[in-house]
């Protein structure tokens, strides 16, 4: 990313700090700055105040600038990442949680694409006019934009298979507080073994096998005995589960194709594989109390 220099009060110059995101800071739609940081919705948008007003340029080098940009293009580029599960779902200590919210990565693809400007070429272009006031671009406009800026980002730093093996070698630190359905499946697959019929769980559920809720974790948050009891009710509502659905479950988490899963287990088609997923899906909300989004009959 480029940078370019300002020159202060005394004569001297200086980096114009976040500079290089004026371009992509302009492209964030008004709804989303209404999600992620008001005060910034009346930043002054002509090049004359960007480039030459010291309020303006003071709030562009602050981090509440840099943190708008941070998290607008990472709900932007998350979509089309190719990832299950919402963002929300996963924490800060997740590989791919941080990717997205690395927004050099985006912002350097739109310049290669030729989408938006570096900032030396946006400030000689527009400071032709410095009073142009750029306005809100729609919503629709940069998502989708951002539909072919993510998977050419994603392929030229090899992202395709990284995501492969970090959905393969998940760990607990990887998922946030909330609960999911990607969270449910890590915990299920974690404390099972790779066996045809797996048995073998951890001691910790051992331990608490009667499935009460543990009353030995004294983290003052919650935060240790939510992870623990969202192993537990897994591993509760597995062990209601017939032998033929958890051989569906284990198949379809070993990434076996719905075909080749029905046939394992005696199915005509890949679809009453689907369907018999949905219904176990639905148990699972009842077992649970949540709604995941599992389609009703």
């Amino acid at each position: 990313m480029q940078a370019i220099k300002i020159r202060q009060a005394d004569g001297t110059l200086r980096r114009y700090l976040n500079a290089e995101f004026i371009p992509a800071f302009l492209m964030v739609p008004e709804v989303l700055l209404n999600r992620t940081n008001q005060e910034m919705i009346t930043l002054k948008r002509t090049p004359r105040a960007l480039f030459s007003d010291p309020e303006t340029i003071a709030r562009v080098e602050s981090d509440n600038f840099l943190q708008v940009v941070v998290d607008a293009y990472a709900f932007l580029a998350w979509r089309h990442m190719g990832i299950h599960g919402k963002m929300e779902d996963y924490s800060g200590y997740d590989p791919f949680w941080r990717v997205a919210h690395c927004a050099p990565i985006w912002v350097d693809a739109m310049e290669e694409m030729q989408i938006l400007p570096k900032v030396g070429d946006f400030y000689r272009q527009t400071m032709q006019n410095p009073d142009q006031h750029f306005g809100f671009v729609p919503e629709a406009e940069i998502v989708a934009i951002m539909e072919t800026v993510v998977p050419y980002a994603m392929e030229k730093h090899g992202f395709r298979e990284m995501y492969r093996y970090v959905k393969k070698h998940r760990c607990h630190e990887d998922f946030g507080s909330r609960r999911s359905f990607d969270k449910t499946n890590f915990y299920v697959r974690w404390y099972h073994t790779d066996t045809k019929h797996p048995t073998k769980i951890s001691t910790d559920v051992l331990r608490i096998k009667n499935y009460t809720k543990p009353d030995f974790c004294v983290n003052p948050d919650g935060e240790l005995e939510e992870s623990v009891w969202d192993r537990v009710e897994a591993k509760a509502f597995w062990d209601t589960l017939s032998e033929t659905d958890q051989k569906i479950l284990w198949l379809r988490w070993n990434d076996m194709k719905m075909e080749d899963v029905a046939k394992a287990v005696g199915l005509s088609t890949h679809s009453a594989v689907s369907k018999r997923i949905q219904s176990i899906g639905r148990r699972y909300e009842e077992f649970t109390g949540d709604r995941l989004g599992f389609r009703r009959p």
